[in-house]
């Protein structure tokens, strides 16, 4: 499962070919490991893209892409990944720590040390 945020993608970022590749690999070498993309903030343009575009993809995997753009669809969404899991930006409870900003603790004994 996945979910994507949008919210900041700029239109020159599109690039049917790559969505195309990344798509093929991700059947072609891990059939069944998408269970679903939840799409989050989607601008207008990317909307129009993705109904151009969709239709070269395989149904199954057009299936498991998810545009959440209602309150009906938010709910599932939120209640499909976990409230205490989403960040409070997407309508969870938890903090969003920047990639760069996450500490890492090793519990790992070293015995070589």
């Amino acid at each position: 499962m996945a979910a994507v945020d949008l919210k900041s993608f700029p239109y020159k970022s599109i690039d049917a070919r790559g969505f195309t590749i990344t798509f093929n690999l991700l059947k072609a070498y891990y059939p069944g490991r998408l269970g679903k993309m939840y799409m989050l903030n989607a601008p207008g343009f990317f909307v129009s893209f993705w109904r151009m575009f969709s239709v070269f993809l395989d149904k199954d995997i057009q299936e498991r892409i998810i545009f959440v753009s209602s309150e009906k669809e938010k709910e599932s969404f939120i209640k499909e990944i976990g409230g205490e899991i989403l960040p409070e930006e997407n309508g969870g409870q938890s903090k969003l720590i920047a990639v760069q900003d996450v500490i890492i603790h090793s519990q790992i004994n070293d015995p070589m040390s």
